[in-house]
């Protein structure tokens, strides 16, 4: 079915098709109506669909609204939602880019990417999802508790091209949303969350890690600094195919204080392309804590984007 209620399949066994058998076309009920409802061979599907979007409805369930924008991560903030369910539920949480004029047209808006995360109130994880669509859908069970919703985009460029999006969120059980103030710091402590729980690892030594999440084209550097010294980190990406940087840089130099956590850069693939590549190199080296305490990073990002303080590292 065309979600829209019009326009029609008309090659072979669409509504007027001459070779319906009258049994099976009274079974199937097909209907000469431009209602966006039809029939076609499951051979030519592929030729001009590429993809297949089934509605799940849930009769009975709670619904909440949202409108939000879409940020640049060097600039802007991620929108932010606290979710309250107290008594636990199941959920389908959407995101929508809202397209031009309010409306998203499949003919002649381009897919957009989004991400959804979901934070426990400890900060763990809880769910996650990103891809490059025109909507994307988390899906997931909590139990009772109170959670953070961020939603927006990875992509540096959306927020000028695309600046509004809707977020939706159906239940199973009874549950409130509401605007949650953000920050470059909450960001960063989420997408550090992200990063764990992807589980991509890697130990540098004294202390020191980093970690990377990467999926549907998006790639994010996180590092950990549980030292007590400060450590300067050097990351390059000049090998990376048809990506944009969330640094506006490829190259990336920062000083991390001791025991702090820093999200280092999103990479993001270009509109419209599809090859995209990840290749870096990272490199770090703890310095003297007499004369390095304060962070220093190049490209420049705000100060609040370091995440929360490690305590109880040793």
């Amino acid at each position: 079915r065309n979600p829209w209620g019009e326009k029609e399949w008309k090659g072979a066994v669409h509504d007027n098709w001459t070779k319906w058998p009258k049994a099976l076309r009274n079974k199937l009920t097909a209907s000469s109506a431009n209602d966006g409802v039809f029939w076609m061979p499951w051979e030519q599907m592929p030729s001009f669909f590429s993809s297949v979007t089934i509605c799940k409805v849930n009769a009975n369930w709670h619904e909440a609204r949202k409108r939000g924008q879409f940020s640049d991560f060097s600039s802007t903030i991620t929108s932010a939602y606290g979710l309250e369910c107290p008594y636990g539920a199941e959920l389908e949480i959407e995101v929508f880019n809202a397209g031009d004029g309010n409306y998203y047209n499949r003919l002649k808006d381009p897919d957009v990417d989004l991400f959804l995360i979901l934070l426990s109130s400890n900060g763990y994880c809880r769910a996650y999802k990103h891809d490059v669509d025109y909507y994307i859908t988390l899906s997931t069970v909590v139990p009772p508790g109170r959670y953070l919703i961020l939603a927006g985009s990875m992509s540096v460029v959306n927020y000028m091209v695309y600046p509004a999006f809707n977020l939706v969120v159906h239940g199973s059980q009874p549950f409130v949303v509401h605007d949650q103030p953000s920050s470059y710091e909450l960001v960063a402590d989420a997408f550090h969350a992200v990063a764990v729980r992807a589980n991509n690892r890697q130990d540098m030594g004294g202390g020191v890690s980093i970690l990377t999440f990467d999926d549907n084209g998006n790639f994010g550097l996180v590092c950990e600094n549980k030292s007590n010294r400060t450590v300067r980190l050097s990351s390059n990406f000049q090998g990376s195919k048809n990506v944009l940087s969330s640094r506006h840089a490829f190259q990336m130099v920062d000083t991390i204080p001791a025991r702090k956590q820093q999200l280092i850069a999103i990479f993001t693939r270009k509109m419209f392309s599809n090859d995209v590549q990840i290749a870096y190199q990272a490199s770090g080296e703890l310095l003297d804590p007499d004369h390095y305490t304060r962070a220093k990073n190049n490209p420049h990002i705000p100060p609040q984007a370091y995440g929360k303080i490690f305590e109880n590292c040793f």
